[in-house]
């Protein structure tokens, strides 16, 4: 552990926060559902886009975070990639983006416009199967704009901002 880690971060103002948390925590109730979302078609908000690599093979790709805002599976979160890598990929992400309202000109503007993604509300379908070496797989298909996610004053605001990604348990 980094000693220095108690003097940057003044944990003992958070002690107040951490208390209420604790009281109200419930084990059963509170634990993560990672059961699959069934296929389906869901009403998504867009939480973070970024631009990072694969895991697999270390190609770039554009990662959507997306949260399900109603039903069943309100508050569940599903994740959508663009490889950014053939025609045929920038094809599916130009289709994305238009779906989102969002032009791009240049692929080089892409890092500029991901802001603009942002509490972008988008109707999603899901589709469950397996993968081509018959592992589980899970497709994303972003299929229509809503509209603008109107942010609730009591909530924690969505976005890239480094305040935001501690809040992300990934």
């Amino acid at each position: 552990m980094n000693e220095s880690t108690n003097e940057i971060i003044d944990l003992a103002s958070l002690e107040g926060s951490f208390q209420l948390a604790k009281e109200d925590f419930d084990p059963e109730q509170d634990a993560y559902d990672t059961t699959p979302i069934p296929n389906g078609v869901y009403q998504t908000r867009v939480e973070r886009a970024e631009i990072t690599r694969s895991k697999a093979n270390d190609n770039p790709m554009l990662k959507w975070q997306l949260c399900i805002l109603n039903g069943p599976h309100a508050k569940r979160r599903l994740f959508r990639q663009n490889m950014l890598m053939s025609e045929a990929n920038f094809k599916w992400l130009l289709r994305d983006l238009h779906t989102c309202k969002v032009t791009l000109e240049r692929l080089a503007d892409l890092p500029n416009i991901l802001e603009d993604l942002l509490d972008t509300i988008v109707e999603v379908k899901v589709s469950n199967g397996r993968d081509a070496q018959g592992r589980d797989s899970q497709r994303i298909y972003v299929n229509r704009y809503v509209g603008k996610w109107t942010p609730d004053p009591n909530e924690a605001p969505a976005g890239n901002a480094p305040a935001d990604d501690d809040d992300i348990p990934f």
